[in-house]
Protein backbone atom coordinates (compact mmCIF):
# COMPACT_ATOMS: atom_id res chain seq x y z
CA UNK A 1 0.00 0.00 0.00
CA UNK A 2 1.04 3.63 -0.55
CA UNK A 3 2.15 4.98 2.84
CA UNK A 4 3.61 8.24 1.54
CA UNK A 5 1.07 10.32 3.45
CA UNK A 6 0.62 7.99 6.42
CA UNK A 7 1.88 8.45 9.96
CA UNK A 8 2.30 6.50 13.17
CA UNK A 9 1.31 7.82 16.56
CA UNK A 10 0.55 6.85 20.12
CA UNK A 11 -3.20 6.39 20.49
CA UNK A 12 -2.96 5.87 24.25
CA UNK A 13 -0.39 4.78 26.80
CA UNK A 14 -0.43 4.17 30.53
CA UNK A 15 2.43 6.58 31.27
CA UNK A 16 3.69 9.69 29.54
CA UNK A 17 6.68 8.89 27.33
CA UNK A 18 6.24 5.12 27.69
CA UNK A 19 6.67 4.60 23.93
CA UNK A 20 7.56 6.81 20.98
CA UNK A 21 6.46 6.04 17.44
CA UNK A 22 8.99 6.81 14.69
CA UNK A 23 8.40 7.84 11.11
CA UNK A 24 7.53 5.34 8.39
CA UNK A 25 10.14 4.34 5.82
CA UNK A 26 8.00 4.23 2.69
CA UNK A 27 10.44 1.89 0.94
CA UNK A 28 10.70 -0.78 3.61
CA UNK A 29 7.26 0.06 5.07
CA UNK A 30 8.78 -0.16 8.53
CA UNK A 31 9.14 2.17 11.50
CA UNK A 32 11.01 2.06 14.80
CA UNK A 33 9.06 2.08 18.04
CA UNK A 34 11.10 3.16 21.06
CA UNK A 35 10.08 2.03 24.54
CA UNK A 36 11.21 3.36 27.90
CA UNK A 37 12.49 1.19 30.73
CA UNK A 38 9.19 1.64 32.57
CA UNK A 39 6.78 -1.30 32.22
CA UNK A 40 3.32 -0.55 30.90
CA UNK A 41 1.01 -0.68 27.91
CA UNK A 42 0.33 1.39 24.83
CA UNK A 43 -1.62 1.25 21.61
CA UNK A 44 -0.03 2.79 18.54
CA UNK A 45 -2.01 3.52 15.40
CA UNK A 46 -1.28 3.87 11.70
CA UNK A 47 -3.10 6.91 10.32
CA UNK A 48 -3.91 7.60 6.68
CA UNK A 49 -2.69 11.19 6.97
CA UNK A 50 0.35 13.01 8.30
CA UNK A 51 0.78 13.78 12.01
CA UNK A 52 -1.99 11.48 13.21
CA UNK A 53 -4.67 12.81 10.88
CA UNK A 54 -7.12 10.99 8.68
CA UNK A 55 -8.48 7.57 9.57
CA UNK A 56 -6.87 4.77 11.56
CA UNK A 57 -5.84 1.98 9.18
CA UNK A 58 -4.60 -0.46 11.83
CA UNK A 59 -3.40 -0.46 15.42
CA UNK A 60 -1.06 -2.51 17.61
CA UNK A 61 -0.78 -3.15 21.32
CA UNK A 62 2.72 -2.53 22.69
CA UNK A 63 3.33 -4.50 25.88
CA UNK A 64 6.38 -2.95 27.55
CA UNK A 65 7.69 -5.69 29.83
CA UNK A 66 10.83 -7.61 30.73
CA UNK A 67 8.78 -10.81 30.94
CA UNK A 68 9.96 -13.58 28.60
CA UNK A 69 7.43 -16.42 28.55
CA UNK A 70 9.83 -18.57 26.51
CA UNK A 71 12.44 -18.41 29.29
CA UNK A 72 13.53 -21.65 30.93
CA UNK A 73 13.32 -20.00 34.36
CA UNK A 74 10.90 -21.59 36.82
CA UNK A 75 7.25 -20.44 36.88
CA UNK A 76 7.30 -18.37 33.69
CA UNK A 77 4.56 -20.67 32.34
CA UNK A 78 2.13 -23.23 33.73
CA UNK A 79 0.81 -26.34 32.00
CA UNK A 80 -2.83 -27.35 32.37
CA UNK A 81 -4.48 -30.45 30.87
CA UNK A 82 -8.22 -30.35 30.32
CA UNK A 83 -10.62 -33.26 30.75
CA UNK A 84 -10.27 -34.12 27.04
CA UNK A 85 -6.50 -34.64 27.59
CA UNK A 86 -5.61 -31.47 25.68
CA UNK A 87 -2.57 -29.70 27.13
CA UNK A 88 -2.22 -25.92 27.42
CA UNK A 89 0.90 -23.95 28.31
CA UNK A 90 -0.30 -20.72 29.88
CA UNK A 91 1.70 -17.59 30.58
CA UNK A 92 2.24 -16.93 34.27
CA UNK A 93 0.44 -13.57 34.00
CA UNK A 94 -2.41 -11.82 32.27
CA UNK A 95 -1.95 -10.19 28.88
CA UNK A 96 -0.74 -6.66 29.62
CA UNK A 97 0.27 -7.36 33.22
CA UNK A 98 3.45 -5.69 34.45
CA UNK A 99 4.03 -8.30 37.15
CA UNK A 100 2.92 -11.76 38.25
CA UNK A 101 3.05 -10.86 41.95
CA UNK A 102 -0.22 -11.33 43.86
CA UNK A 103 -1.36 -8.15 45.56
CA UNK A 104 0.46 -5.85 43.12
CA UNK A 105 -1.89 -3.66 41.05
CA UNK A 106 0.18 -4.39 37.93
CA UNK A 107 -0.91 -8.03 38.02
CA UNK A 108 -4.35 -7.29 36.56
CA UNK A 109 -3.40 -6.63 32.94
CA UNK A 110 -5.85 -5.43 30.29
CA UNK A 111 -9.44 -6.15 29.29
CA UNK A 112 -10.73 -7.36 25.90
CA UNK A 113 -14.09 -7.60 24.22
CA UNK A 114 -14.62 -11.07 22.77
CA UNK A 115 -13.06 -11.30 19.31
CA UNK A 116 -11.43 -7.85 19.28
CA UNK A 117 -7.66 -7.36 18.91
CA UNK A 118 -7.28 -4.08 20.83
CA UNK A 119 -7.15 -3.88 24.62
CA UNK A 120 -8.80 -1.57 27.09
CA UNK A 121 -7.29 -0.60 30.41
CA UNK A 122 -9.10 -1.35 33.64
CA UNK A 123 -8.89 0.63 36.84
CA UNK A 124 -5.51 1.47 38.36
CA UNK A 125 -6.35 0.06 41.80
CA UNK A 126 -6.80 -3.48 43.07
CA UNK A 127 -10.45 -3.02 44.02
CA UNK A 128 -11.59 0.30 42.51
CA UNK A 129 -13.67 0.95 39.41
CA UNK A 130 -12.50 4.41 38.36
CA UNK A 131 -11.29 5.05 34.83
CA UNK A 132 -7.50 5.29 34.46
CA UNK A 133 -5.53 8.32 33.31
CA UNK A 134 -4.22 7.78 29.79
CA UNK A 135 -1.70 9.68 27.69
CA UNK A 136 -1.62 10.19 23.94
CA UNK A 137 -4.20 11.07 21.31
CA UNK A 138 -6.86 9.45 23.49
CA UNK A 139 -6.87 10.27 27.20
CA UNK A 140 -10.14 8.49 28.01
CA UNK A 141 -11.86 5.31 26.89
CA UNK A 142 -14.81 6.17 24.64
CA UNK A 143 -18.04 4.22 25.18
CA UNK A 144 -20.79 4.07 22.57
CA UNK A 145 -23.61 1.66 21.63
CA UNK A 146 -23.14 -0.55 18.59
CA UNK A 147 -25.07 0.91 15.67
CA UNK A 148 -24.11 -1.26 12.69
CA UNK A 149 -25.10 -4.67 11.38
CA UNK A 150 -21.39 -5.46 10.91
CA UNK A 151 -19.30 -3.36 13.28
CA UNK A 152 -15.90 -4.91 12.54
CA UNK A 153 -14.68 -2.03 10.35
CA UNK A 154 -15.70 0.51 13.00
CA UNK A 155 -13.79 -1.44 15.65
CA UNK A 156 -10.62 -1.11 13.53
CA UNK A 157 -11.22 2.59 12.88
CA UNK A 158 -11.86 3.23 16.58
CA UNK A 159 -9.64 0.93 18.66
CA UNK A 160 -10.08 3.06 21.81
CA UNK A 161 -13.88 2.79 21.70
CA UNK A 162 -15.80 0.23 23.74
CA UNK A 163 -18.86 -0.66 21.70
CA UNK A 164 -21.47 -1.76 24.18
CA UNK A 165 -24.23 -4.04 23.05
CA UNK A 166 -27.98 -4.12 22.78
CA UNK A 167 -29.92 -6.78 24.66
CA UNK A 168 -31.25 -8.66 21.66
CA UNK A 169 -33.00 -11.95 22.34
CA UNK A 170 -30.94 -13.90 19.77
CA UNK A 171 -27.53 -12.22 20.02
CA UNK A 172 -27.37 -10.85 23.57
CA UNK A 173 -24.99 -7.96 24.02
CA UNK A 174 -22.56 -8.15 21.09
CA UNK A 175 -20.24 -5.32 20.00
CA UNK A 176 -20.10 -6.85 16.51
CA UNK A 177 -23.72 -6.36 15.43
CA UNK A 178 -26.95 -4.61 16.40
CA UNK A 179 -29.05 -7.07 14.40
CA UNK A 180 -31.22 -9.44 16.42
CA UNK A 181 -30.22 -12.46 14.33
CA UNK A 182 -27.70 -15.14 15.24
CA UNK A 183 -26.49 -15.34 11.62
CA UNK A 184 -25.20 -11.76 11.92
CA UNK A 185 -22.61 -12.76 14.53
CA UNK A 186 -19.03 -13.87 13.84
CA UNK A 187 -17.88 -16.92 15.81
CA UNK A 188 -14.44 -17.21 14.19
CA UNK A 189 -12.78 -13.92 15.18
CA UNK A 190 -10.30 -15.62 17.53
CA UNK A 191 -10.17 -18.95 15.66
CA UNK A 192 -12.14 -20.96 18.19
CA UNK A 193 -15.46 -21.40 16.38
CA UNK A 194 -15.13 -25.18 16.70
CA UNK A 195 -15.03 -26.25 20.35
CA UNK A 196 -13.47 -29.54 19.26
CA UNK A 197 -10.57 -28.36 17.08
CA UNK A 198 -9.78 -24.62 16.86
CA UNK A 199 -8.38 -23.21 13.66
CA UNK A 200 -5.12 -21.27 13.35
CA UNK A 201 -4.58 -18.00 15.18
CA UNK A 202 -6.28 -15.05 13.46
CA UNK A 203 -5.18 -11.44 12.92
CA UNK A 204 -7.66 -10.39 15.60
CA UNK A 205 -6.06 -12.55 18.29
CA UNK A 206 -4.46 -10.08 20.76
CA UNK A 207 -1.72 -12.40 22.07
CA UNK A 208 1.97 -11.95 21.12
CA UNK A 209 3.68 -14.01 18.43
CA UNK A 210 3.78 -17.68 19.41
CA UNK A 211 0.78 -17.32 21.72
CA UNK A 212 -3.00 -17.24 21.34
CA UNK A 213 -6.24 -16.93 23.27
CA UNK A 214 -7.08 -20.33 24.78
CA UNK A 215 -9.80 -22.22 22.88
CA UNK A 216 -11.88 -25.22 23.83
CA UNK A 217 -10.39 -28.47 22.54
CA UNK A 218 -11.99 -31.89 22.42
CA UNK A 219 -15.27 -30.32 23.50
CA UNK A 220 -13.84 -29.28 26.86
CA UNK A 221 -12.92 -25.98 28.46
CA UNK A 222 -9.21 -25.22 28.94
CA UNK A 223 -9.98 -25.05 32.68
CA UNK A 224 -12.27 -28.09 32.84
CA UNK A 225 -9.89 -29.95 35.17
CA UNK A 226 -10.93 -27.54 37.92
CA UNK A 227 -14.33 -29.16 38.05
CA UNK A 228 -17.91 -28.42 37.07
CA UNK A 229 -19.93 -25.25 37.42
CA UNK A 230 -20.38 -24.14 41.01
CA UNK A 231 -17.35 -25.84 42.56
CA UNK A 232 -16.29 -24.02 45.72
CA UNK A 233 -13.23 -21.82 45.26
CA UNK A 234 -11.77 -23.17 48.48
CA UNK A 235 -11.79 -26.68 47.00
CA UNK A 236 -9.62 -25.73 44.03
CA UNK A 237 -7.54 -22.83 45.28
CA UNK A 238 -7.17 -19.98 47.71
CA UNK A 239 -8.89 -16.62 47.16
CA UNK A 240 -6.61 -13.95 48.61
CA UNK A 241 -4.87 -10.76 47.46
CA UNK A 242 -7.83 -10.07 45.15
CA UNK A 243 -7.47 -13.25 43.14
CA UNK A 244 -7.06 -17.02 43.20
CA UNK A 245 -3.93 -19.11 43.58
CA UNK A 246 -4.93 -22.43 42.06
CA UNK A 247 -3.97 -25.67 43.79
CA UNK A 248 -5.92 -28.28 41.82
CA UNK A 249 -4.42 -27.24 38.48
CA UNK A 250 -1.18 -25.71 39.82
CA UNK A 251 -1.39 -22.65 37.59
CA UNK A 252 -0.18 -19.82 39.79
CA UNK A 253 -2.07 -16.65 40.66
CA UNK A 254 -5.00 -15.32 38.60
CA UNK A 255 -6.25 -11.86 39.63
CA UNK A 256 -9.89 -10.89 39.97
CA UNK A 257 -9.51 -7.95 37.59
CA UNK A 258 -13.24 -7.31 37.19
CA UNK A 259 -14.69 -6.48 33.79
CA UNK A 260 -16.09 -3.81 31.49
CA UNK A 261 -19.85 -4.15 31.35
CA UNK A 262 -21.37 -5.18 28.04
CA UNK A 263 -24.29 -2.76 28.31
CA UNK A 264 -22.36 0.37 29.29
CA UNK A 265 -18.59 -0.17 28.99
CA UNK A 266 -18.13 0.80 32.64
CA UNK A 267 -15.73 -1.06 34.96
CA UNK A 268 -17.24 -3.30 37.65
CA UNK A 269 -16.33 -5.80 40.39
CA UNK A 270 -12.57 -5.18 40.41
CA UNK A 271 -10.97 -7.30 43.12
CA UNK A 272 -13.97 -9.56 43.59
CA UNK A 273 -14.65 -11.27 40.24
CA UNK A 274 -12.30 -12.87 37.72
CA UNK A 275 -13.41 -13.49 34.13
CA UNK A 276 -11.07 -14.90 31.47
CA UNK A 277 -12.11 -15.22 27.85
CA UNK A 278 -11.64 -18.34 25.80
CA UNK A 279 -11.61 -18.07 22.00
CA UNK A 280 -14.67 -20.31 21.74
CA UNK A 281 -18.30 -19.24 21.34
CA UNK A 282 -21.11 -20.52 23.50
CA UNK A 283 -23.97 -20.10 21.04
CA UNK A 284 -24.57 -16.32 20.83
CA UNK A 285 -22.21 -15.50 23.71
CA UNK A 286 -18.63 -16.57 24.51
CA UNK A 287 -17.14 -19.15 26.85
CA UNK A 288 -15.03 -17.88 29.74
CA UNK A 289 -13.59 -18.89 33.10
CA UNK A 290 -15.43 -17.28 36.02
CA UNK A 291 -14.50 -17.16 39.69
CA UNK A 292 -15.19 -15.20 42.85
CA UNK A 293 -14.37 -15.88 46.50
CA UNK A 294 -17.03 -18.59 46.73
CA UNK A 295 -17.50 -20.26 43.35
CA UNK A 296 -15.74 -21.24 40.15
CA UNK A 297 -17.22 -21.97 36.74
CA UNK A 298 -14.72 -23.21 34.11
CA UNK A 299 -17.41 -23.17 31.37
CA UNK A 300 -19.14 -19.90 32.04
CA UNK A 301 -20.82 -17.88 29.30
CA UNK A 302 -20.59 -14.12 28.92
CA UNK A 303 -21.95 -11.58 26.48
CA UNK A 304 -19.41 -10.68 23.80
CA UNK A 305 -19.45 -6.93 24.47
CA UNK A 306 -18.06 -7.53 27.96
CA UNK A 307 -14.39 -6.66 28.46
CA UNK A 308 -12.65 -9.54 30.25
CA UNK A 309 -9.10 -10.62 31.07
CA UNK A 310 -7.02 -12.80 28.73
CA UNK A 311 -4.35 -15.34 29.72
CA UNK A 312 -2.47 -16.44 26.57
CA UNK A 313 -1.48 -20.02 25.74
CA UNK A 314 1.43 -21.16 23.61
CA UNK A 315 0.55 -22.04 20.02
Amino acid sequence: NDLSTASLGVLWQTASGLVTAGTINTTTKMATITASATPGNAVIALYSGAEQTGTILWSWHIWVTDYNPFSSAANTTYTITNTASASYTFMDRNLGATTATAGDVGVKGLLYQWGRKDPFPGSTTLDGTGEPTLYGAKTVVTKTPVAASNNLANSILNPATVYYGINNANTGYDWYTNVNDRSSQNDALWGGASTSAPTDKTIFDPCPAGWRVAAWRGGASPWSAIGANGVATSNVGSFANFGVTWSVISAGFWPAAGYRDGSSGAVYDVGSIGNYWSASPNSSIGYDLYFDSNNVNPANGNYRAYGLSVRCVQE
